[in-house]
C-alpha cells in the first residue's frame, strides 16, 4: 500500500513538471509568434493553452498563464478578450496580494476606456490601492526596507492617479 501511494504521487509530480514544461514551451511559442505578426499560429496557441488550464483547474499558474493571454489580447486590440481573461485570472489569484492588485489596475484601466464602465475601472483601481495599501511587506520585518519602501511609494502613487480620476473623470 505505501508502494502505491509513492508511485501514485511520483506519477502526479511528474505529470505536473510535463504540464509545467508544455506551458511554458506554448506561452513562449505564443509570444514569438506574436512578434511575428503570426496571428493563426497565436490563435492556435491560446487554444492549446486553453486546453491545458482546463485540465489543471483553479491553480495560480493558470491565473499566470491567463493573465498572459490576456496581454496578448490586448497587444491584439482585442480589448473584451483581454477583460475576459484578467477576469478569469482575477478569481484564481485569490492567495496572492501583490498579482490581484496588479490584475485589479489593469482591468481598471481597460474599464477606463469606455465611458461607461468608468465607475467600475475606479472601484477596480481603488481595490488595487488598497492591496498595496496593504500589503504584508508594508508591515513585515521580514521584507527589506526597499521592498517596504517599494509597496509604499506604488500605493502613494496609485491613490494619486485614483483620486486624479475620480476628481477629473474622464
Amino acid at each position: 500500500y505505501p508502494l502505491d501511494r509513492r508511485s501514485a504521487l511520483r506519477d502526479q509530480v511528474v505529470e505536473a513538471d510535463l504540464e509545467s514544461t508544455l506551458i511554458e514551451t506554448l506561452t513562449a511559442q505564443m509570444l514569438a509568434d506574436l512578434d511575428q505578426k503570426d496571428f493563426s499560429a497565436v490563435r492556435a496557441k491560446i487554444d492549446e493553452l486553453d486546453k491545458v488550464c482546463l485540465r489543471l483547474g483553479k491553480t495560480p499558474q493558470v491565473a499566470e498563464v491567463e493573465a498572459q493571454i490576456a496581454m496578448v489580447f490586448l497587444r491584439l486590440g482585442e480589448n473584451h478578450l483581454a477583460l475576459n481573461y484578467l477576469n478569469q485570472s482575477l478569481l484564481k489569484f485569490w492567495r496572492d496580494a501583490h498579482a490581484e492588485a496588479l490584475i485589479c489596475w489593469i482591468i481598471g484601466c481597460l474599464q477606463w476606456r469606455d465611458p461607461l464602465s468608468a465607475s467600475e475601472a475606479i472601484i477596480n483601481w481603488r481595490r488595487s490601492w488598497e492591496l498595496f495599501a496593504s500589503h504584508p511587506a508594508r508591515q513585515s520585518i521580514t521584507y527589506s526596507r526597499n521592498g517596504v519602501l517599494w509597496y509604499k511609494v506604488r500605493a502613494e502613487e496609485m491613490w494619486r492617479n485614483l483620486q486624479f480620476a475620480i476628481v477629473n473623470g474622464h
